[in-house]
């Protein structure tokens, strides 16, 4: 789910986030499940999606490129759970599972208050070749820009003394570095002043999601890539990975679908015990399975069959859990 709550941006702000910090904090939001839960975080595929591995920093300089790039994505992680964004927690010897603090989507998404990251400029490499700071400009924009379009108008108006009091201090620095982001900015926005006051709106391009992956498929894709690397399945043609994605998210809409709030309910307690969910549990029974057959690559066919058979019990399971929660319920009244 890429997308990320109103309320996260004060917190990600104060935290003062050095640029790699920020990068991989990004990443994570288009990889999390509703849960604000990622499974099976990997450093190479954040340093290949992130690029951290052109990073450098003094007190690494002794090191090769290779064990430089690893050693930022570790010592990010460290600073995100230092500041309160992230916990991290160890299920598997070759990865990291991330919760992301205060990023639960598990009630219904149109009463939470978020703005999508699947948006052109947040990829373009304009974007991430900026100063974190001026990156945490551009995302508050998008955010406030995005609450006014929800009142009707496609513009964030607010008086320029007032942006640059505003902005000098809370990103602590001087006018003149907020006068830099914001020329740097009009790449993305539509910037002019009228009567004292700056006008700011989206440019199209920057904010359409045409030809990029669904923010379901972000998560499909990085699930599928960590139950083969945890089966140790290291190639598999591309064209069969795009049919099993495509069979996790549809499984993923139909459970979200027939779901009721006891099923809301108990998959949120199946994911507090360090649980993928259910789709992806049933994923790698099947990669577990047609692994024991010795055969490459795992089949949508049998994905998509035992997807099915792991829905079905995991409704009776709920229904047996909503039944017993009833019965205590009566018992206590």
């Amino acid at each position: 789910m890429h997308k990320m709550k109103n309320q996260l941006m004060e917190k990600v702000i104060a935290a003062d986030l050095t640029s790699v910090e920020f990068d991989v904090y990004m990443y994570l939001f288009s990889i999390q499940d509703r849960y604000g839960q990622i499974t099976g975080v990997y450093y190479k595929d954040v340093l290949e999606q992130t690029k951290v591995r052109d990073c450098s920093g003094d007190v690494i300089e002794d090191v090769t490129v290779r064990e430089r790039s690893k050693y930022s994505f570790y010592l990010a992680l460290e600073g995100l759970t230092k500041k309160g964004l992230i916990r991290t927690s160890k299920s598997h010897a070759a990865d990291i599972d991330v919760t992301i603090m205060g990023s639960s989507f598990y009630h219904d998404e149109r009463y939470i208050d978020y703005t999508a990251l699947n948006k052109a400029m947040l990829f373009s490499p304009a974007f991430r070749s900026m100063k974190v700071k001026a990156k945490l400009l551009a995302l508050e924009l998008l955010q406030l820009i995005g609450k006014q379009e929800k009142h009707g108008s496609i513009s964030y108006l607010i008086g320029t003394e007032e942006f640059y009091k505003k902005y000098t201090k809370k990103l602590k620095v001087a006018k003149r570095a907020i006068q830099h982001y914001l020329t740097q900015l009009r790449k993305f926005f539509n910037i002019h002043i009228k009567d004292h006051k700056y006008m700011i709106k989206n440019l199209r391009w920057a904010v359409t999601n045409e030809g990029l992956p669904s923010e379901n498929q972000h998560t499909a894709e990085h699930v599928l890539r960590m139950l083969f690397r945890r089966e140790k399945i290291r190639q598999y043609p591309d064209q069969d990975l795009q049919d099993m994605v495509r069979t996790l998210i549809n499984c993923e809409e139909q459970f979200t679908q027939t779901s009721d709030e006891g099923a809301v309910t108990k998959r949120e307690a199946v994911c507090e015990h360090r649980a993928i969910n259910a789709m992806s549990r049933a994923v790698k029974n099947a990669v577990s399975r047609i692994c024991g057959r010795k055969n490459p690559v795992p089949k949508p066919n049998w994905i998509q069959k035992n997807l099915n058979e792991v829905l079905e019990a995991f409704g009776k399971e709920v229904g047996a859990a909503e039944a017993k929660r009833k019965t205590q319920a009566s018992a206590r009244v």
